[in-house]
């Protein structure tokens, strides 16, 4: 079964263009977008799991119909993917983070409502962010108002994890720096000064542990040699381990954060 969906906006009703299609099996809302410097059809999963179709220039909907059922496999397969990082945000969900908890909250302007200890955040949004035509929007809402707390409540806590473990190794750090990065956990400079990702704190200890001594490793190797991982393994065992479940990970996505 196929079911195709228009924009209500003048500028597409003018042009007459499907806007979304629901394909049995494959998406319950696909979303359709016409591209004149396109030169084939391309399929997009976002990373919050949502479904792009691309359709090129002189191109037509039985054609796409019929690439999209071509890569229903991949399509789903990619789906799942993206679905097992990105928790699935819906009206009164509670985050639950390492440092607090949000909860999601129709209302009919967006707000945050702290309680005083600051453990517990209501995040009130507009209702038409829970559509799910707008859940990039409402997942990237999320993410920043999580940042600003995070930075807030955790930095102190992760520079001083980072320098327990630092001291624990003798290793000599020229400074810890935490900020907010869209693709790195962590780096090391040429100079000792490491950086960490604010957002090793939506992690578990022992993958922020992880983090944290492979760039005190590079103190010692800076570089990805066998001379690295060999080191790395000697003062956290199980690096190769940990290293894979991180690669799976992405700093943009609310990975790490449960959903209750």
């Amino acid at each position: 079964m196929t079911e195709f969906g228009f924009e209500t906006s003048a500028k597409h009703a003018s042009e007459n263009l499907f806007s979304h299609l629901t394909v049995e099996n494959v998406g319950d809302y696909i979303q359709i977008k016409r591209n004149a410097k396109a030169r084939f059809y391309r399929i997009k999963i976002s990373q919050n799991a949502q479904v792009m179709l691309v359709i090129p220039y002189g191109g037509n909907i039985e054609a796409a119909l019929d690439f999209v059922h071509k890569k229903a496999d991949w399509i789903q397969g990619a789906v799942r993917q993206a679905k097992a990082q990105t928790p699935e945000l819906k009206e009164n969900s509670q985050l639950n983070f390492y440092l607090f908890t949000m909860t999601l909250v129709a209302s009919d302007r967006s707000k945050v409502v702290s309680d005083r200890s600051g453990a517990h955040l209501e995040l009130q949004v507009e209702r038409e962010l829970f559509l799910q035509t707008n859940r990039n929007k409402l997942h990237a809402m999320v993410l920043k108002i999580s940042e600003a707390y995070l930075q807030l409540w955790g930095k102190e806590l992760l520079i001083e994890q980072a320098n327990q473990l630092a001291s624990e190794k003798a290793l000599k750090v020229e400074a810890f720096k935490v900020r907010s990065q869209s693709s790195l956990w962590g780096s090391c400079s040429a100079t000792n000064t490491i950086s960490l990702n604010i957002h090793l704190m939506r992690l578990d200890k022992k993958l922020r542990d992880y983090v944290i001594c492979h760039e005190l490793a590079h103190i010692v190797h800076k570089n990805h040699s066998r001379d690295f991982w060999r080191y790395l393994n000697q003062i956290f065992p199980g690096a190769k381990a940990a290293d894979k479940i991180l690669r799976r990970l992405n700093p943009k996505l609310l990975t790490g954060v449960t959903i209750s």
